[in-house]
């Protein structure tokens, strides 16, 4: 079930390096030319917690289900601190990862993914997005993409995700492909490897037709 809230929720899902950062913020600037009220989000984080959260998570070394837990509390508090006040005063959020995120990461099979959906949906109120976009690139691309992009930023310090290698990428681009077949009615598959104005055409195309709205490009 969606939330019942006056805004829209829209999350954007893929591997590393898929480009769903750079197109989930292009929306979020497109929403404010058409004059539409929006606000741009993260997983994990979000708020001050949630983001202390996300730096453990990302940099330390735990369990899966250390993991899990960690992420369902961050989320708690981004549902209830940000997300669900900025819905309820009629804005779009936008966020970069949510519940699909966790499907993909932190389970190793379908009945693991089950677990997940179910405190989910026991913990945090069966809170779904309106529209999730999976942004699609081949795992090849998206390590070339991360390399580009630790350049760019001066560093060496990649997350634990980041710094696997091509097979663990492969596994998560498998696994959004399959998540993408649970909620047919909520999830968009895009190609991400054209020129990022292209995705984001086609992206403005799904927001049009699938929220009925009309942004102008």
């Amino acid at each position: 079930m969606s939330n019942t809230t006056i805004g829209k929720f829209i999350t954007f899902e893929g591997n590393e390096g898929s480009g769903k950062t750079t197109q989930s913020k292009l929306l979020y600037e497109k929403l404010l030319d058409n004059g539409i009220k929006a606000v741009w989000t993260r997983e994990i984080g979000g708020t001050d917690i949630a983001e202390l959260i996300r730096d453990i998570v990302l940099f330390k070394d735990m369990s899966i289900t250390t993991e899990l837990l960690l992420i369902m509390a961050a989320r708690y508090e981004h549902i209830e601190k940000f997300i669900r006040p900025n819905l309820n005063e009629g804005k779009w959020v936008i966020c970069d990862r949510f519940i699909d995120s966790t499907l993909c990461y932190q389970s190793k099979n379908s009945e693991e993914q089950q677990l997940i959906l179910e405190l989910h949906r026991k913990l945090l109120d069966n809170f779904f997005p309106d529209l999730t976009l999976i942004i699609n690139v081949s795992p090849s691309i998206a390590m070339q993409r991360i390399k580009i992009r630790e350049i760019h930023k001066n560093t060496n310090q990649l997350n634990k995700f980041d710094s696997r290698n091509q097979q663990f990428h492969q596994k998560i681009t498998d696994a959004f492909i399959q998540v993408s077949k649970l909620f047919p009615e909520r999830i968009v598959q895009i190609n991400g490897e054209p020129m990022i104005e292209d995705v984001s055409s086609e992206v403005i195309n799904i927001i049009n037709n699938k929220m009925k709205v009309n942004l102008l490009r």
